[in-house]
């Protein structure tokens, strides 16, 4: 019977035995040599993640819905769809360059 506690694989880096390796790289030296693994670690947000907190950030800063977002029936997040968009573009380039582009 095999031990479930028991670790599986050895680091690469370091050749310690443990079971948080990631192309045999353990969460240890991944952490300790960041710039050497940082393409080794995992996606921490989904896209979909990523495009919900985008998009709440946008509603906190312009008052608007993002577009793909639900408007509620009493015209909270207003605008039309157009001006959402257009809205959208403009707020993302500004938050990706720091610049305003008025």
């Amino acid at each position: 019977m095999s031990d479930p506690y028991s670790y599986t694989e050895v680091c690469d880096c370091c050749d310690q035995r443990t079971d948080d390796c990631i192309e045999g790289v353990c969460k240890m030296c991944r952490e300790a040599y960041p710039e050497d693994y940082a393409d080794l670690e995992p996606e921490t947000e989904t896209a979909i993640e990523k495009y919900d907190r985008l998009a709440e950030e946008f509603r906190r800063a312009t008052g608007m819905m993002a577009p793909g977002k639900d408007v509620a029936a009493m015209g909270y997040g207003g605008g039309t769809m157009s001006e959402r968009m257009e809205a959208w573009d403009k707020w993302l380039q500004e938050t990706q360059t720091g610049k305003s582009c008025e």
